[in-house]
């Protein structure tokens, strides 16, 4: 569960000498446990004020990763497609790919329906 931010600048702002609390009384009326104070504390100290916003939880590396083959396929197909005056967006390349039987690597597609797809996360 994620942590709220006005909980995040209570904790940035909570000083137990000025208010005359302990670490644990802020904690237990906050209701959020001493390791994430000190987590919040910590990330305040070394970031400045941006340490009470939250990461990113989205992943560093792409789930799909394509090749350099997948690449030049995909923009040899939109420069054909171009050439030709269709549409040459990402749909029309898709399904150009499928009508030559190609196998296309992407998330856009249920797995079913590509020849070549790409590795599932365990």
């Amino acid at each position: 569960m994620s942590i709220s931010l006005s909980l995040r600048k209570r904790i940035a702002s909570f000083d137990p000498v000025r208010d005359g609390k302990t670490v644990r009384q802020f904690c237990r009326e906050a209701g959020c446990s001493r390791q994430t104070y000190y987590n919040i504390k910590k990330r305040v100290k070394e970031r400045g004020e941006a340490g009470i916003i939250p990461d990113s939880t989205a992943p560093h590396t792409p789930h799909t990763t394509f090749d350099d083959d997948d690449h030049r396929l995909i923009l040899e197909t939109r420069e054909r497609l171009k050439k030709f005056g269709a549409d040459y967006g990402p749909w029309s390349i898709y399904y150009a790919l499928m009508d030559c039987r190609f196998g296309v690597v992407g998330t856009v597609c249920p797995r079913s329906w590509c020849k070549v797809s790409a590795p599932r996360a365990r």
